[in-house]
């Protein structure tokens, strides 16, 4: 898992009634919709040099296909900003459920434990946490990050229930399967990587 880094906070800016019976069908409120890791995605080491692990598909995603969800331990906005000012290497796998608000640690099991092996402890959970981004490589990003509410989220913008929207990633190509998966995480998760590597407080 590559890292992602330390600026003014940028890391967790990226994104920025009752159900209708249309609503209860939309198909990306329904976790089915999405690959996990042993179904549609797997986690392998990298095809980047010094990334660690990488994201890989073990099917075929047309172009515009939702790929598979972030997901992780979720924690306040404010609790990231106390791990990120004890270490910057602690966000590297942090991304925004809501902004200011609500962050999915992806590194981390829902419980608030590490993840050590994700191929066995996330099983049937989405992989996208997993996924490196291919700036300054030989390889080329081929997914995006996506952001989707259904519900009373939908209905109302300050709504914010965690239960109704999903972060995850989308193929922007064509991706074969047994292709890894690369997607863009923005300036921000560049700042924090360098931050890191000054630092040296955690392997990259």
């Amino acid at each position: 898992m590559q890292g992602k880094k330390k600026g003014s906070n940028t890391l967790f800016l990226f994104f920025c009634g009752n159900k209708s019976m249309e609503e209860s069908k939309d198909p990306l409120s329904d976790r089915e919709t999405f690959a996990s890791i042993g179904n549609g995605v797997e986690v392998h080491m990298s095809q980047i040099e010094d990334a660690g692990v990488g994201l890989f598909a073990t099917r075929d995603f047309p172009q515009g296909t939702p790929i598979t969800l972030y997901e992780g331990q979720r924690i306040s906005y404010h609790k990231a900003q106390e791990e990120e000012a004890k270490d910057p290497c602690n966000v590297l796998h942090m991304r925004s459920l809501f902004p200011l608000h609500t962050v999915i640690d992806g590194s981390r099991n829902e419980d608030g434990s590490k993840i050590i092996d994700p191929n066995s402890e996330r099983v049937g959970k989405g992989g996208a946490a997993f996924a490196n981004d291919a700036l300054d490589s030989s390889f080329s990003n081929n997914a995006e990050f996506d952001v989707h509410d259904w519900g009373e989220n939908k209905e109302d913008p300050y709504n914010r229930n965690p239960d109704e929207r999903h972060v995850f990633i989308r193929a922007h190509v064509f991706i074969r399967t047994s292709e890894e998966i690369f997607v863009n995480y923005g300036p921000g998760h560049w700042e924090i990587v360098h931050k890191c590597k000054e630092l040296q407080t955690c392997p990259l």
